[in-house]
């Protein structure tokens, strides 16, 4: 008795192919929440007045640069903007905009390890990387949010400070 094996076997084919075609939709299929889940804690522990004050103290290291410029050669006192205040206000704008950059390249995010806890190693890995990647465009946003008002603080501090000290000295 001979037995037709040819049907069995084409069958058997076609499932293994509809099972590993199947793996990547699963794995995708993890990884939308695990998007999702990352966005929502990035948002949720990010220290916003922390990131926001510390791009409002950017700006402050200018004016502070202006001041600190001021107190140069006497005979350069006719206004805050002119001679080594230019100087100091140049050195202060430079370190606001590279702690800025290097704040957010040099600070790494991590993810809350109990939403890690009995997860695949997929997920682990797409949710990880989200979480650092929302984390720092927060943190970007936040800083120049901070960053702008430091600007308007500092600007109006300076303009109070040169018509203070340095108007009224000739």
């Amino acid at each position: 008795m001979k037995t037709n094996l040819m049907p069995c076997s084409s069958l058997l084919a076609f499932v293994m192919v509809m099972l590993l075609l199947s793996l990547p939709l699963t794995t995708l299929a993890q990884q939308i929440p695990a998007e999702g889940q990352a966005k929502q804690d990035a948002e949720a522990n990010l220290n916003k007045e922390l990131w926001m004050g510390t791009g409002c103290a950017f700006p402050l290291l200018t004016t502070l640069g202006l001041v600190a410029g001021s107190f140069g050669p006497q005979s350069s006192r006719s206004s805050l903007f002119s001679g080594p205040q230019a100087c100091g206000f140049c050195v202060g704008l430079t370190s606001a905009y590279l702690g800025r950059h290097v704040l957010i390249r040099r600070h790494q995010p991590t993810p809350p390890p109990e939403r890690l806890l009995g997860k695949s190693p997929e997920y682990i890995a797409v949710y990880t990387d989200v979480y650092k990647k929302r984390s720092r465009q927060l943190r970007g946003q936040y800083i120049d949010r901070g960053y702008l008002i430091g600007c308007v603080v500092s600007g109006m501090l300076a303009i109070v400070i040169n018509e203070l000290f340095f108007e009224n000295s000739e």
